[in-house]
């Protein structure tokens, strides 16, 4: 019997392609110049290049459409607002253009499109290199922290490990690495629900405890918050499916273990930043950062601005041993995310055509730093964030697609007929929105984690959309 040979479809080169830009990344947060250079010549050729490509798929088939337009309708408009307010050939803004592109006009339709046994497949190998190389990094940072070493970047003057009192990646501030770990840790959840050898959940299991180690060392309060929030629905949802037969006592029993879950992950958290703490106390570190640079420096008004931050209120000298932040210090603020929040309407006050048209993204960054004089270059809100850079009509596209995504993620979860590794994808995307309420990823900062996120909530998309529908009764 003759074997006919695979087809390579265009699915499977815009599900390699999107997994090699991912791969980049670490690589971009050791030598931003090198970033700016590939991103420049290849980058954001190759990357406008695949939308249209999609556009034009979507086109020849509008049975994608319905799921894919509020995606593909945002990156047009968030672009068509910059052009309006003065940078249409992308001088100043083109890293984050080609950021909204990526996301949602790229990697968000990347597993959409693919036929149903090809989406499962991508979905497991992109999810098998994300988990390895996202763990890998975690625990180089966990074995980092532990030894009081540090690992320089060999192309710039930045580096990974403790900086004051937190895990930086480089250039990636730890509330950005939370992020792109707790995406990861839920991807590899899903894998290990789906693996059928030992050996895979024995590698699964390793990847997810790094990755909540480097979590914990990032000492972000909105990785914990999304991680924890993760776990309880994870603990739930298997109660539901293995607990005892009596609802009612199956409800008491669920109760009680997701308050367990819960407090458990908190005392984790908690546990990690001692036991690091404790054996850097009986150590001398090998190898310590003495006054780092800024892994972001203020850049003049003419100059595209950068969306990442340092922290609000920094140490005179860096902390090489991770310190714990009390959460219920300036809780009524948000860690003074408030007055933040309150630039960005103020602005709108004064301008109120942004309503309208929107600002570009370096104009947006200038907002908080010039109202309030401190090295903040974001929102630290997805949706102020939207609003201002898009205005009604980019908030209206940007909520219809939350909408849309957590409708779904519900759909997949609360399904009976779905096995349990989907349930599970279903609360990735899902926790991963918590983070847009206090920062603006995974949205627009146009790196890993919103190329994570953007995958996982296309999958999630297209998984329920698959899904039989149940007929209605008389």
């Amino acid at each position: 019997m003759e074997v006919k040979p695979r087809r390579i479809s265009y699915s499977h080169i815009l599900i390699a392609y999107v997994l090699g830009v991912l791969l980049l990344q670490p690589f971009f947060w050791m030598s931003p110049e090198h970033e700016n250079k590939i991103r420049n010549a290849f980058l954001w050729p190759s990357v406008f290049a695949a939308f249209c490509t999609i556009t034009w798929t979507v086109w020849k088939n509008p049975k994608h459409a319905g799921k894919l337009i509020i995606g593909l309708l945002l990156p047009v408009w968030l672009f068509t607002t910059n052009i309006l307010n003065g940078d249409p050939y992308l001088i100043l803004n083109q890293k984050f253009i080609m950021g909204v592109f990526l996301t949602f006009g790229v990697c968000f339709p990347a597993l959409m499109l693919a036929e149903p046994n090809l989406l499962v497949r991508g979905l497991k190998y992109m999810g098998w290199c994300a988990v390895l190389l996202f763990a890998a990094i975690a625990g180089l940072g966990v074995f980092l922290v532990f030894t009081g070493r540090s690992l320089s970047s060999p192309f710039l003057n930045n580096a990974m490990g403790i900086i004051y009192g937190r895990l930086y990646v480089f250039t990636l501030h730890p509330n950005e690495i939370a992020c792109v770990f707790t995406g990861v840790l839920f991807w590899a959840v899903y894998l290990l629900t789906t693996a059928k050898r030992t050996l895979c959940r024995v590698v699964l299991a390793i990847a997810c405890l790094c990755l909540f180690t480097g979590t914990a060392l990032t000492v972000s309060n909105t990785g914990k918050l999304s991680t924890t929030t993760g776990l309880v629905l994870v603990a739930v949802l298997l109660m539901r499916r293995y607990g005892p037969g009596k609802q009612s006592l199956r409800i008491v029993f669920t109760v009680v273990v997701a308050c367990a879950v819960a407090a458990i992950s908190i005392a984790c958290f908690s546990g990690v930043i001692s036991a690091a703490s404790n054996a850097l106390h009986t150590q001398k570190p090998t190898q310590t950062l003495v006054n780092p640079a800024p892994l972001i420096s203020p850049a003049p008004p003419e100059e595209e601005q950068p969306v990442d931050i340092i922290d609000f209120v920094q140490p005179t000298t860096p902390n090489m041993t991770p310190v714990a932040r009390d959460i219920r210090t300036n809780l009524g603020t948000f860690s003074d995310r408030t007055s933040i929040w309150k630039a960005g309407l103020e602005a709108i006050r004064e301008h109120p055509k942004i309503l309208l048209i929107g600002m570009t993204d370096g104009q947006v960054a200038r907002v908080p730093y010039n109202a309030l004089n401190r090295d903040i270059y974001h929102m630290h809100n997805a949706w102020v964030e939207m609003l201002l850079l898009g205005g009604l009509p980019g908030l209206l596209l940007y909520v219809l697609f939350c909408v849309q995504l957590v409708v779904k993620c519900i759909h997949i979860y609360c399904s009976k007929k779905q096995p349990l590794s989907t349930q599970i994808l279903a609360i990735a995307p899902a926790v991963l929105l918590v983070h847009c309420l206090m920062e603006i990823y995974p949205t627009f900062a146009g790196t890993a984690m919103d190329m994570v996120f953007a995958l996982l909530a296309g999958a999630v998309i297209a998984i329920s959309c698959d899904m039989p529908k149940v007929p209605k009764t008389i």
